[in-house]
């Protein structure tokens, strides 16, 4: 006989593979409901427990959705511990997403299951942050308070989408209080500052000046960076004039810049004259990975031009990688002249980059008569691991001939089994 076709909210006919995971899915509820799975008499798992017995939820699928085969595979794959954990975990947000009851019997029996890894209680948390289920709210509060710090961080993250003012009021007491796990308050901090609401900006900037623990005031300062700059410039402007503020708070300020939405490169193009050195590398780090930033290449390349600093020169080539508006053939000159191993790699990786988008015969003759065998030697020879990966890298950008000789030299030379693995990538591809 012909099966009767789905109704309108399955929107998908239920083909032979899709009735398999089905009742695949429906075996696994049963056993649940039934027992099949006990949870654990560890805290963690008999808080969860406690916290979804609090919260009922009926066993009895609706006969509509039971006929819906995503559903049914999103649960199937859920309890499937044969999967990677990565799958599983994005079923359990698509779980969440879908919020049905049978998708919520699901997960409340994976939350109470002592098979169900940590990540995958987070991703169930994360996941709950975005559900219609009117019961998605009541978890989540208490799973923030779990004692397992893997999922305690989920349900901070799962509260960041909810975005409301009720998950604001819960982060900021989680900020605050000394006494949740440190990991749980750093998490809080950074979950603060993907929250639209004023009432997040408020507690990170009341957390700045009230908190003392580095580790904390850190990732506060980490978590307003990523918000609007036009909403934080004013808070970064006081804080980093501030006599009060420990240099190295002042540094993990600027460097947050580099997250922040909006165009924060003037703001950050103003501190390359800082009398601070640090100050100014953090400035032209940020500067590396701000986006929605006008094309400053050629302020980048005219504080190059007067800065003295080897690191901060290091700094400023990389930014420059990113930034739009440079002069190729004007920082050749200034590569030309480096005299410090640092600096020089950073304008050799610099132009490396400019080959592979806009090569100039000039740019493209220096380096492979001078950059390419330094650039090999400094793969072979250096004593600094990040130095020997970084000069390979260089080549590998470059793409020119001479540069894919002195790979195929590293790849035959290098007594650095990751050097040689990157070199021999990317003479395979």
């Amino acid at each position: 006989m012909k099966s009767n076709p789905p109704s309108a909210k399955d929107g998908i006919r239920v083909g032979f593979f899709g009735a398999t995971l089905l009742l695949a899915a429906m075996a696994v509820l049963a056993l649940l409901a039934l027992g099949g799975h006990n949870p654990t008499s560890q805290a963690a798992v008999s808080n969860r427990m406690a916290q979804t017995n609090s919260s009922t939820v009926s066993t009895t699928r609706p006969a509509r959705e039971a006929a819906h085969p995503t559903t049914a595979k999103l649960i199937a794959q859920l309890f499937d511990q044969l999967l990677p954990l990565m799958a599983r975990r994005q079923s359990a947000r698509a779980l969440a997403r879908i919020g049905s009851p049978t998708a919520m019997t699901a997960l409340k029996s994976a939350l109470a299951d002592k098979n169900s890894p940590p990540y995958l209680i987070a991703a169930i948390a994360e996941g709950l942050g975005d559900c219609p289920s009117p019961q998605a709210r009541a978890l989540l509060n208490g799973l923030i308070d779990d004692p397992d710090e893997i999922t305690a961080r989920g349900a901070v993250r799962g509260l960041a989408v909810a975005g409301d003012s009720a998950a604001v009021n819960s982060l900021s007491g989680l900020l605050f209080d000394e006494q949740v796990p440190l990991s749980v308050r750093n998490e809080a901090a950074l979950a603060l500052g993907d929250v639209n609401s004023p009432g997040a900006l408020e507690a990170l900037t009341q957390a700045v000046t009230e908190i003392t623990d580095q580790d904390v005031v850190e990732n506060v300062l980490n978590g307003l960076g990523k918000r609007p700059f036009s909403e934080t410039e004013s808070f970064f402007s006081s804080y980093l004039a501030s006599g009060d503020v420990p240099d190295e708070f002042k540094v993990t300020a600027i460097e947050a810049l580099g997250n922040a939405q909006g165009d924060s490169s003037p703001f950050l193009l103003n501190l390359l004259v800082d009398p601070d050195a640090d100050l100014r590398a953090a400035a032209a780090l940020a500067l590396a990975t701000a986006g929605d930033s006008s094309a400053v290449g050629p302020q980048l390349a005219a504080a190059l031009q007067q800065e003295k600093d080897p690191n901060v020169r290091a700094q400023i080539y990389q930014a420059l990688t990113t930034q739009a508006g440079g002069d190729p053939q004007a920082i050749l000159a200034l590569v030309q002249g480096e005299a410090n191993p640092t600096a020089q790699l950073a304008g050799f990786t610099y132009l490396a980059e400019t080959l592979a988008t806009s090569p100039t015969p000039d740019v493209k003759g220096y380096f492979n008569q001078t950059a390419v065998p330094q650039l090999e030697q400094a793969a072979l020879t250096s004593d600094n691991a990040q130095t020997r990966l970084a000069a390979v890298l260089a080549l590998e950008q470059a793409g020119t001939p001479a540069a894919s000789d002195a790979l195929q030299a590293i790849a035959q030379r290098s007594g650095d089994s990751k050097v040689t693995a990157s070199a021999q990538r990317t003479l395979s591809k």
